[in-house]
């Protein structure tokens, strides 16, 4: 029989790209206030406790990808997006979700997207309220991108009609797509591909690509374009 591998789990790699690296100051949660404003019937401003009050806290075991190559599975606690967006109704004409942190860190995402990939307001990880470096108070992740499309230390979420570029959009990082290769999981010690879902989300992202790419390629050219005649 073979003897069972013994998993070391190794660290979570953290990074603060607003902090340039350095330690989040800390923040009192008793003074903390979520805000979510902008184009919606009901904006919001809540305490942690008027945040538990007023929305069901769920709990999901989920694996999240960051783009530098490794991911972690986590249990997962805190608010379903989808159910604070139900309270606040946004807009028809207002898609977007402008997410910025109370450090500067920004991102705006479709907010279809981010129901797809089962957003969350998250509190807590592994049972345990989120440390400074995880995150606390607050943290906007999503877990069918890479997490730089995730927000810690949320300060607030606008509903808008327009997209802004994020803080990594800014220097370069635009694609999201979690890649098919493996990547190294931290809580297993070893290289793993991606669920089926992401693989399968890539491969429609790379098939509308092409598709949009050749109707470019078959639209017929401008007088005026300068070709050669």
């Amino acid at each position: 029989m073979q003897p069972k591998k013994e998993i070391k789990e190794r660290k979570i790699p953290t990074f603060f790209y607003e902090y340039k690296n350095a330690e989040p100051p800390p923040i009192n949660l008793e003074t903390y206030r979520l805000k979510i404003r902008g184009t919606v019937a009901n904006p919001l401003v809540l305490s942690l406790k008027e945040l538990k009050e007023k929305f069901t806290r769920i709990k999901v075991s989920r694996r999240f990808y960051c783009v530098n190559g490794w991911s972690v599975e986590k249990l997962w606690g805190g608010y379903s997006l989808a159910e604070v967006l139900d309270f606040v109704e946004p807009h028809p004409d207002a898609p977007y979700i402008h997410a910025v942190s109370l450090g500067g860190y920004e991102d705006t995402s479709l907010i279809s997207e981010l129901l797809e990939g089962d957003a969350m307001l998250v509190t807590h990880m592994d049972e345990e309220p989120l440390s400074l470096k995880r995150g606390s108070p607050l943290r906007l992740m999503r877990f069918n991108t890479y997490q730089f499309k995730a927000i810690k230390r949320l300060d607030y979420l606008e509903i808008t009609s327009h997209h802004r570029p994020g803080t990594w959009q800014k220097v370069g990082y635009d694609d999201a797509t979690i890649q098919p290769y493996p990547h190294f999981a931290v809580d297993k010690g070893e290289e793993m591909l991606p669920e089926q879902e992401h693989l399968d989300r890539f491969e429609r992202k790379m098939q509308h690509s092409l598709m949009f790419q050749s109707s470019e390629d078959d639209s017929p050219e401008s007088p005026d374009s300068g070709g050669s005649k």
